[in-house]
């Protein structure tokens, strides 16, 4: 099964961890799902402890006194009418038994007894701690008959730093159950920052050994085994985008894929997820030109401007500064490149000096593309994208 951790970040990871998983497994059981909130009440009939025997004595002692009130009441009537009192009396009691109020009045009051007496009721609370979480769950393996369950927790570094904390610490409860294996797919650079931020470590900070009191030793703890996958190269990107949208229907059917691919990844991705964000936002741009045409205000066929439709949210994606500046005049990327093969190149009368000056600030990478998200932190400003140098290649 697979758990998303960035989508139940800011819920109670340990009951929708165990809700996710029932409901991959195909259990309904109450206890698993709507039990984990309110917990548990349970009626539940006991003879054990003498009970029986103080049922019957006071069914015993309850006929008795019936009888006597229904006789008592019989012979009042019985003497009140007028006629031989033992006649009237024997005609009333025989008059009672056929009609069955007897028998009525007293079955009303057994099941009465019955469930005032036997019945238990049970409360279980809702589970709260770590042992509670680790006996449910595993209680929920062992009902699920499965050989290995296999979880695959994914998103976790799209978390907020103080939620990968929550999520690692919530998953921790469940490491130890027999016959699972869960495997966390991540970014290790990303994870680690978040720990070492937002962790409170137990262990004080090691200025000799500063690895094991990080977040790199909080892992190590968590995970025995660890593998390192390397990054994708820009083949292997391109690939693997082309193979998600190769033989599909609709725009992508329109379109020659190989070709726009090349053109709507660039050479700096090698996020899958990232990837996955150009495509979509490629066929939405492509969808809503389809739609501008059908309304007129094309006026050519979409289809024969993907490669234009491609570059386009390649800039407005991964370069939205630059695609910014493209509103000021849609020659901008040939000025860029101009300037690229010749600094000093003039550009005609029609080209304003704000985007020659912006022309010549991308050309020498003076200028931003992007926007650094973390800018206060010094260990994400070395790692965030820095502009490189425009070439004819490049666009």
């Amino acid at each position: 099964m697979r758990f998303d951790a960035f989508k139940y970040a800011e819920n109670p990871l340990r009951r929708n961890f165990i809700i996710a998983v029932a409901t991959a497994l195909g259990i309904g059981d109450r206890k698993y799902h709507e039990d984990l909130y309110s917990g548990q009440v349970t009626a539940r009939i006991e003879f054990g402890g003498g009970a029986l025997l103080r049922l019957l004595w006071t069914y015993a002692r309850m006929f008795a006194v019936i009888a006597s009130a229904s006789m008592l009441v019989v012979a009042v009537l019985a003497w009140v009418r007028s006629g031989p009192f033992q006649q009237t009396f024997i005609d009333m009691v025989t008059d009672v038994l056929k009609a069955g109020l007897a028998p009525a009045a007293l079955l009303t009051s057994l099941t009465v007894l019955v469930s005032r007496t036997l019945t238990r009721e049970h409360k279980t609370d809702a589970a709260d701690s770590d042992e509670q979480f680790e006996r449910l769950f595993s209680s929920l393996v062992e009902q699920s008959k499965v050989k290995r369950l296999v979880v695959f927790v994914d998103e976790l570094d799209r978390c907020a730093p103080s939620d990968v904390v929550a999520t690692l610490d919530a998953l921790r409860t469940f490491l130890g159950v027999e016959r699972c294996v869960f495997i966390v797919a991540a970014d290790q650079q990303v994870l680690e920052e978040a720990l070492t931020r937002a962790l409170q470590q137990a262990t004080p900070a090691d200025t000799v050994n500063p690895y094991y009191s990080s977040g790199s030793g909080y892992l190590d703890k968590v995970f025995p085994y660890q593998i390192s996958l390397p990054p994708l190269l820009v083949g292997r990107v391109t690939s693997f985008a082309a193979g998600l949208v190769r033989g599909r229907d609709g725009v992508w059917a329109k379109v020659d894929v190989d070709l726009i691919v090349s053109i709507l990844i660039p050479s700096h991705v090698r996020s899958p997820r990232r990837v996955k964000a150009l495509l979509n936002a490629f066929v939405l741009t492509y969808r809503l030109a389809e739609q501008r045409a059908a309304d007129g205000l094309l006026e050519t066929d979409p289809s024969s401007r993907a490669e234009e439709i491609a570059r386009l949210v390649c800039l407005r994606v991964e370069f939205p500064l630059f695609a910014r500046d493209l509103l000021l005049d849609h020659r901008l990327c040939e000025h860029v490149v101009r300037y690229a093969d010749d600094a000093e190149a003039e550009l005609d009368g029609f080209v304003s000096a704000d985007v020659k000056e912006a022309a010549k600030a991308y050309a020498r990478a003076q200028a931003s593309v992007d926007v650094h998200l973390t800018a206060a932190d010094e260990r994400a400003r070395r790692t965030v994208r820095r502009p490189a140098r425009i070439t004819d290649a490049s666009w």
